[in-house]
């Protein structure tokens, strides 16, 4: 009997490593146009740059509740990368942008918030952005 339960411990002890970590945010985090206070400015696909892959729905949102613009991103993939962030800027070299932080995950759902007072309406280019290399791995244009 402790042969047997001994070797059931071990069987269901054991696995394999999860060496991916994954931070989605829950579904209702990201806004609807049927919410009263958020309104939709304008959406786009993300598209690939320099030889990386980054697709997904990009949509813009203001949140009159909160005075916030929501960067929402669905169906997104990139490839990995270090120091992966979210810009937005108003020129395709992301000269002059507003990082919304580090990417919560490389796939997935995912919303950014950021104070309406930090949003410039020039801004239009939505980047995936490698700090390190600085360089995209990720852009489009709103539209």
């Amino acid at each position: 009997m402790k042969i047997l339960l001994t070797s059931l411990m071990i069987l269901f002890s054991c696995g394999t490593p999860n060496n991916t970590v994954s931070e989605v945010p829950a579904m209702d985090e990201i806004p609807t146009e049927e919410e009263e206070t958020i309104t939709l400015i304008s959406s786009a696909n993300l598209e690939g740059r320099n030889t990386y892959m980054s697709s997904g729905s990009v949509k813009l949102f203001y949140d009159e509740e909160t005075d916030e613009y929501i960067v929402s991103i669905e169906n997104f993939s990139s490839d990995n990368g270090p120091d992966l962030h979210l810009y937005i800027s108003d020129d395709s070299s992301a000269s002059n942008f507003v990082d919304f932080g580090g990417l919560k995950s490389t796939s997935g759902d995912q919303t950014y918030r950021i104070a309406a007072s930090q949003f410039n309406d020039q801004y239009t280019y939505v980047h995936i952005w490698c700090v390190l290399a600085n360089e995209a791995f990720g852009e489009t244009i709103l539209e």
